[in-house]
């Protein structure tokens, strides 16, 4: 097995870029995960390992540390210096992967349900929405604008997710062409000025539900294009919900007829 000692080391410099950069990632169409479950997850999911990074502790003492290395195109045992280096959690795992992004297409069918992020910016609250747009077995999720998918803190929030649901990125000038081609009905969760409340509305059999920036919410002429104009109907005195917790209580009643 090879080992990595230094932080210098060019495959530990270019691993570390991609971790911070989003233009990076881009450039080179590669993304970086760490953490047990979540390169397990990975591999799992089909996801192309380039590169796998353990410590010699994490490779000796875990089964699917083991199996994901070996499932990686190639893997480094390094010290705990360097892994603390190209991680960025508190208490690294000891396992970090370099992967290649992975590509969806979209899947047309007379019912769909999908989750539209416009602009939404904190990589938390993408991940979490992920997962629960997973969880509620919405067809596909809409990133448009906003925070990398393959931030890494976005993916470790999805509990992997974002390997299994059906992205699509989305330019926002583009969102309604592609509505209108597909017949898909829009839904814009606002917090003022709505037609309808959650609880009031019927969801068509194709339907986008989305959600806006954390500040800002969704932008104006998105709202206007949009078929329908929700909000969450609420007694208490706080003005609005944080993105993650809005999508949650919305996605469930997009989907609820169905469960």
């Amino acid at each position: 097995m090879n080992l990595i000692s230094s932080k210098s080391n060019p495959k530990i410099k270019e691993t570390s870029k991609l971790f911070n950069s989003s233009k990076e990632r881009s450039k080179n169409g590669l993304f970086v995960i760490e953490g047990l479950r979540l390169c397990a997850d990975g591999m799992r999911s089909g996801v192309k390992i380039k590169t796998a990074f353990l410590t010699e502790n994490c490779y000796n003492k875990f089964e699917d540390a083991r199996k994901t290395a070996e499932y990686a195109e190639e893997f480094f045992i390094v010290t705990d210096d360097v892994i603390k280096h190209i991680s960025d959690t508190v208490s690294p795992q000891g396992i970090v992967c370099v992967c290649e992004k992975f590509c969806n297409e979209f899947a047309d069918k007379n019912s769909l349900k999908a989750v539209v992020l416009c602009s939404v910016a904190d990589p938390s609250n993408l991940g979490t929405i992920s997962r629960t747009a997973e969880a509620f077995a919405v067809d596909f999720l809409i990133v448009s604008g906003g925070c990398d998918i393959y931030n890494p803190k976005a993916l470790r929030a999805s509990m992997g997710a974002l390997f299994r649901l059906p992205v699509l990125e989305i330019k926002q000038d583009d969102l309604f062409e592609f509505f209108e081609k597909h017949k898909i009905k829009s839904y814009a969760t606002v917090v003022k000025n709505a037609d309808y409340n959650l609880n009031q509305i019927s969801f068509d059999k194709k339907s986008a539900l989305i959600i806006g920036n954390e500040a800002n919410g969704i932008p104006l002429d998105v709202i206007d294009k949009s078929d329908y104009k929700i909000t969450i109907p609420m007694n208490g005195k706080a003005e609005s919900l944080n993105a993650a917790s809005a999508a949650s209580i919305s996605i469930y009643e997009m989907v609820r007829e169905s469960l």
